[in-house]
């Protein structure tokens, strides 16, 4: 267990620095690992959060840049809370919005169709982003407090077709899960991780096909 944490502590910075940041949760990599019953447990779980914190960040700097060319301002700050609000700014702008939504429906299988199930989902992927980033998948007051805000918008998406390229069957559901218990590890699973991964890809391929178009 000892070789396997050493090795993780060497793979990333971010997560074996001891973060302390004053919000009362214990991010230490050795004493979190105490918290799963075996060590595979652990893994999985770090590699998970580590994906997502990784797809999050890359997905966010895309789009940063798009909107920081479209309004010719490179220091432009942009909360990730307003990442996809700020692109839906200029897609209008660019006026292809409605064939983005249109052709994101379409690659979607329908489970996205208007832009604030695309916001919804967005924030519920936030708060879990804020949930690894800040407390290292600790559940804590102020998380439950924002996440519980949006339950009712984003339970409707598990009545739509959630197979959605993802091959899920019903044990894999809901992907859009509000299982936190407060001051207890949330931990992501595959299949949550696969939804994401194929979401911001979606996401990706049709900005692409509607920003060429417009060219």
């Amino acid at each position: 267990m000892n070789s396997v944490l050493k090795s993780i502590e060497l793979q990333d910075d971010c997560v074996t620095k001891h973060i302390e940041e004053d919000r009362g949760i214990l991010t230490d990599i050795k004493k979190l690992a105490g918290k799963f019953e075996k060590p595979e447990e652990y893994i999985r779980f770090f590699l998970n959060i580590q994906e997502f914190l990784f797809l999050y960040a890359i997905f966010e700097d895309i789009i940063k840049d798009l909107v920081r060319e479209h309004k010719e301002d490179p220091k432009l700050q942009i909360n990730e809370k307003k990442i996809v609000s700020e692109l839906i700014v200029v897609l209008k702008t660019k006026e292809i919005f409605s064939e983005f939504v249109s052709s994101l429906k379409e690659k979607s299988c329908e489970v996205i169709t208007t832009e604030y199930q695309l916001l919804d989902m967005w924030t519920y992927f936030t708060q879990l982003r804020h949930l690894y980033a800040h407390s290292a998948g600790m559940v804590t007051s102020p998380f439950l407090n924002n996440i519980n805000k949006i339950q009712d918008k984003v339970t409707i998406f598990e009545n739509k077709n959630m197979e959605w390229k993802y091959y899920l069957d019903e044990s894999e559901l809901p992907i859009f899960d509000f299982d936190f218990k407060e001051n207890e590890i949330y931990q992501l699973k595959d299949y949550q991780l696969h939804f994401f991964r194929n979401l911001v890809v979606c996401i990706m391929e049709t900005i692409d096909l509607v920003w060429e178009k417009q060219e």
